[in-house]
């Protein structure tokens, strides 16, 4: 327990509102700014010749890239298509929370009693039965560490129709939770795609998610992810990224939002892949990742040139 205590009074102690830095300075007030539109073609090709060498016997990919904050543009492949979420569908599950916090419903301070029904195995840090954790905490595990107890105590707070009903009200039309995690029902399925996750961050991104506040917050969390075998594999220097990741046994995915070098926010990437080997998914995904960091450093260049 006291270990368990040491851990998040550390990951707590580096949590920390340094994303707000990016936007104090009342340069962010761009609501009237003329949002430049990028031409996306080039980096679709790209990608998709990336996708097409990767998705070989039955393996499937689908893609969600968007600017955000000062450009717009992007591009999807297979972007709609429902597929197995694993612990990605943690981030609605957080959009969930978020809204039940901004209504006063539960506060960040409560806390919350790890039940039998709730402790399984999986990705995390060991949460035992009986073990407190205010909601905070957990919702920093549950994102960070995709930590599955912390998770399904969180669902057991709010409930799955109230996670399904926050979906539904973000416009998140393939996202569907069935169940809690490590729950053994072949019958239920926990969906999302690619374009749902890209919505979803842009939302956090953009501080749109239920308040600027919990937006920052919720890029606190993705910026403390301790899974980096994906996505992050293949950024550039100038270039970092908040993420979230879900696997299975045939599911690999990895989303999050990309900052550039003054830490503002300036794009979201989004990989699902099903019947893909874990190794070949990471690879595809660090392959992705350059090429569209590529992208972000040319129109960085071609910004500062103008």
């Amino acid at each position: 327990m006291q270990g368990l205590a040491c851990f998040l009074c550390v990951l707590l102690f580096f949590v920390t509102p340094c994303v707000l830095t990016a936007c104090d300075d009342g340069s962010n007030a761009g609501s009237e700014a003329e949002i430049e539109v990028v031409d996306c073609s080039a980096l679709e090709t790209k990608v998709l010749a990336i996708v097409s060498a990767y998705e070989v016997d039955d393996a499937s990919v689908s893609v969600a890239f968007e600017y955000v904050g000062e450009k717009s543009g992007g591009f999807q492949i297979a972007g709609d298509k429902p597929m197995a979420s694993a612990s990605i569908i943690k981030l609605t599950i957080l959009a969930t929370l978020f809204e039940a916090i901004s209504a006063g419903e539960v506060s960040f301070d409560q806390v919350l009693v790890a039940l039998p029904e709730d402790v399984v195995a999986g990705a995390g840090i060991g949460i035992l039965e009986g073990q407190e954790l205010t909601i905070r905490e957990a919702a920093l595990l549950m994102i960070s560490e995709s930590d599955n107890t912390a998770s399904n105590m969180i669902i057991s707070l709010l409930g799955i129709e109230a996670v399904n009903a926050c979906a539904e009200d973000l416009g998140l039309g393939q996202t569907v939770l069935d169940r809690k995690f490590m729950m053994p029902n072949s019958a239920l399925s926990n969906l999302t795609s690619a374009n749902d996750l890209a919505m979803l961050l842009a939302l956090i991104a953009e501080d749109e998610l239920v308040s600027p506040e919990l937006s920052q917050i919720a890029q606190e969390f993705l910026l403390a992810q301790s899974d980096r075998e994906g996505l992050p594999a293949g950024l550039s220097h100038d270039i970092s990224i908040g993420n979230k990741t879900g696997s299975l046994a045939y599911a690999r995915n990895d989303a999050g939002i990309l900052y550039s070098a003054d830490g503002a926010p300036c794009a979201v990437l989004a990989v699902m892949t099903n019947d893909m080997g874990e190794y070949e998914a990471n690879q595809m995904m660090g392959e992705i990742s350059s090429v569209v960091c590529e992208e972000l450093d040319a129109e960085k260049d071609k910004g500062q040139g103008a």
